[in-house]
């Protein structure tokens, strides 16, 4: 099946000096004044966007599934954070969407805040989830599909509630160790298109 795709143009904050003219004489053709300025200019980044609805898995173990606590999301202004506000802490600590989709973070490679997915193991459980958080560009491979990860490639980190996750699960730093649902590599992503 031949991968559908875009590429997107972000905008890249970028500061840069600039030596502002405030009063220039048109007659003699004399700067009067000058001051010194830090204005912030947008260079374009190009990004490779999946528009697929089966997403493509990279190669190799993938049974890692990291967390990060929803509290981490301060920014009260992000769409991250309004999620939070809409979302509740089930049984194994994980937090779910008012839809009833797990929260994950996933790479920009398979989309973004708001996206839905129904991602199936390689045990037979298929979960529900939605991006309520993105993992940094810098902080993924170079299609931005998981984070390096010893041997293996974490390609969903839950948002969960730390102190209501089981102690395996803490100290393992891996959801797969709170339930059986979540053990095994991730066989198939599929976007949820509504």
């Amino acid at each position: 099946m031949a991968k559908r795709g875009a590429l997107i143009w972000m905008l890249k904050a970028v500061t840069i000096t600039t030596v502002a003219i405030t009063s220039v004489s048109l007659i003699d053709n004399m700067v009067r004044q000058t001051k010194e300025e830090h204005t912030v200019s947008y260079e374009p980044v190009i990004m490779y966007y999946s528009m697929d609805k089966d997403m493509s898995i990279p190669d190799g173990d993938t049974s890692f599934k990291s967390y990060m606590d929803y509290r981490a999301i301060t920014n009260t202004d992000s769409i991250q954070y309004r999620m939070q506000q809409e979302a509740y802490t089930d049984e194994y600590g994980i937090r779910k969407y008012k839809t009833g989709d797990y929260m994950v973070a996933m790479g920009s490679y398979y989309g973004q805040v708001g996206d839905r997915f129904r991602i199936t193991l390689d045990n037979g459980e298929t979960i529900r989830c939605i991006m309520g958080d993105a993992k940094a560009d810098c902080h993924t491979d170079a299609y931005n599909q998981y984070t390096p990860c010893g041997s293996g490639k974490n390609v969903i980190e839950f948002v969960v509630d730390t102190p209501a996750l089981s102690d395996e699960a803490r100290q393992m730093g891996d959801i797969s160790y709170s339930d059986d649902t979540f053990e095994g590599n991730i066989s198939k992503i599929e976007r949820i298109e509504e």
